[in-house]
């Protein structure tokens, strides 16, 4: 068990390739938890603290903020995943990404907000389904929101509960040359930004959704005060 003023964390879940708890809440590096070291560098966010005492990053959209976790292998991802965050976005109308590491229309993944929907995209040779949730999202408030991808079908959730609603097919993600990035788009480090805190980003290689999306929303939820 981790532990920082009262926090305390798991280890990581089998199959983990990122971890970002926020510890320690200082300097331009978030460290990485998960046994590959993806360590995110960090381009103009705030350290903030909830009222929870957790610590998490605020994003500007104006500069623009972003986390770059590098282009280690273990964030390549090409078949099954699973990406979690806990995000408290001003602007859900406007594209923004949470997690990237995609080129539209060539290569990669990106999980992003649009339209009050999140959104989740492969990018394979001018392939580029996208796969959209209800329009549930809302501004101001802390929301776990996540996909989870399992052959062709993924599975979008807020708060740990499925708002999948149009289905693409995700047959195929072409290997990304780009860094994984989050609140940013990967192949322009300019455009798409997130614009307000993010926390508590997961990333796995493998396909998770019932119990694990519900567990990890309840055993977090206490840290956004929901």
């Amino acid at each position: 068990m981790l532990t920082r003023e009262k926090i305390l964390f798991n280890p990581p879940e089998l199959g983990c390739v990122l971890s970002l708890t926020g510890l320690p809440q200082s300097g331009s590096v978030i460290l990485d938890r998960s046994p590959y070291g993806n360590n995110g560098t960090i381009t103009g966010a705030t350290w903030t603290q909830t009222e929870q005492g957790l610590w998490y990053l605020d994003l500007n959209s104006a500069t623009p903020d972003y986390i770059n976790c590098g282009t280690g292998s273990s964030l390549n991802i090409a078949g099954n995943l699973t990406i979690l965050a806990w995000i408290k976005p001003t602007d859900v109308t406007t594209a923004a990404r949470i997690a990237s590491n995609g080129n539209y229309n060539n290569y990669g993944f990106e999980l992003f907000l649009q339209s009050s929907e999140l959104r989740f995209a492969t990018y394979n040779t001018g392939v580029h389904p996208t796969s959209e949730s209800t329009a549930s999202l809302t501004t101001n408030t802390w929301q776990l929101v996540g996909v989870s991808l399992r052959g062709s079908t993924a599975t979008l959730t807020r708060n740990g509960v499925n708002i999948s609603d149009v289905q693409a097919n995700h047959a195929s993600i072409g290997s990304s040359s780009k860094p994984f990035v989050l609140g940013i788009y990967a192949n322009d480090l300019s455009s798409g930004p997130l614009d307000g805190g993010i926390a508590l980003v997961v990333v796995l290689n493998t396909n998770k959704s019932i119990p694990y999306i519900p567990s990890f929303y309840n055993e977090t939820r206490h840290l956004f005060g929901v």
